[in-house]
């Protein structure tokens, strides 16, 4: 492995919380920290990680389970945090007290964070400023969306040439119109400002792996309206239909609501082959 390959680690992933380990090198950063600052600790610890290795916190946006362990993280271990000028000053009162905290504009552009290369594109989800991130080390880059209700062209094109790519691959549309949920949040999941279907994730993926793309995760399953073995196979025939070898030239992974209970000891990437 070259020493600047930049590694997804998706440790939660889901409505119940989200936080994704990004590392290049001896760089190591987390995007969002939906769950306690315990089980970010505790699941950075069975991931073979320590939170002081973390050189910063980047913030997608400020939904509770994006953000609810950021702030004692911060406190108690000095990690920095960066988001969006909008997203700060939606999450402001939660947040006066970080000790670093690093805003930035929208569209801006890229930062450092030790060897990796930071560049924030926009989302487009019911947030005050909903942002993605680019990540570049060695000649590689790497990407993670999550919690976009659709790609635009603009979001595409940040995409673009990402190596692996951590994606949204949110909710089957049938399961979601019959599912449990009321009228009003099926309509907001999936509207522009909502969530991806798993063959919108699909259809993107089949266009990225055309620019480079050969490692995907899908992220953020809904529980009540999709199923990791449908999520998976959704983007796997569509791959396969493009004329991929899907056991040579792609990786295609689902990413666990938590990758590193004590109990399952998983592996950081968990492959549901169908």
């Amino acid at each position: 492995m070259h020493h600047d390959q930049i590694e997804l680690i998706p440790l939660f992933s889901g409505s119940s919380g989200n936080c994704i380990l990004v590392r290049a090198g001896s760089t190591c950063v987390l995007v969002d920290a939906g769950v306690s600052a315990r089980s970010v600790t505790t699941a950075l610890t069975a991931a073979g990680y320590d939170i002081g290795q973390i050189q910063g916190i980047l913030v997608t946006h400020e939904h509770a389970d994006h953000i609810k362990g950021i702030p004692m993280l911060a406190k108690k271990y000095g990690t920095p945090v960066y988001a969006s000028a909008g997203t700060w000053r939606a999450m402001h009162g939660k947040f006066r007290d970080c000790p670093h905290f690093s805003p930035f504009t929208l569209p801006g552009g890229s930062f450092y964070i030790g060897s990796l290369c930071i560049e924030p594109f926009a989302l487009s989800h019911d947030a005050a400023e909903p942002t993605g991130y680019a990540f570049f080390s060695g000649g590689e880059k790497a990407s993670i969306a999550t919690d976009t209700g659709y790609l635009s062209r603009g979001l595409i094109r940040a995409l673009e040439g990402s190596k692996s790519i951590l994606l949204e691959s949110n909710h089957d549309p049938e399961m979601l119109q019959t599912g449990p949920y009321p009228y009003v949040l099926k309509q907001r999941v999936a509207s522009r400002k909502g969530h991806l279907s798993n063959e919108d994730c699909a259809r993107a993926l089949v266009h990225l792996a055309n620019t480079g793309t050969e490692k995907a995760i899908l992220a953020h399953l809904s529980r009540q309206n999709n199923d990791p073995a449908l999520a998976h196979r959704v983007s796997f025939d569509a791959l396969a239909q493009e004329g991929l070898d899907m056991e040579r030239d792609f990786s295609l992974s689902v990413a666990a609501p938590a990758m590193f209970e004590k109990e399952k000891k998983a592996e950081p990437l968990v492959s549901l082959l169908i």
